[in-house]
């Protein structure tokens, strides 16, 4: 009888210990679709939802000028939260 109790009661410890042990690591979360975007609307999207936003301007013929055009990582990826996106808006051709 005593012998199942101590075990019982190790499981729960061990259980107990582990919780603890990820508690405080960050959630995974999955990146939102910012293409289409202003990019503060995306940057904005991208805080709500944890992620920090770094802006890169690039020539493009297609898409709208002055819009998200990529995101890297891609929308759909799971990734910690805290994590930066790289978005990159069209400044036209």
């Amino acid at each position: 009888m005593w012998v199942i109790s101590l075990g019982a009661a190790a499981i729960v410890v061990l259980m107990l210990l582990l919780g603890l042990a990820t508690r405080g690591s960050p959630a995974s979360r999955t990146i939102p679709n910012a293409v289409g975007l202003t990019p503060a609307a995306a940057e904005t999207l991208l805080a709500a939802k944890g992620f920090a936003a770094v802006v890169a301007d690039q020539p493009t013929a297609t898409g709208g000028t002055g819009l998200v055009v990529a995101e890297d990582p891609s929308a759909g990826v799971v990734l910690e939260a805290g994590g930066t996106i790289t978005i990159t808006v069209s400044v036209g051709p």
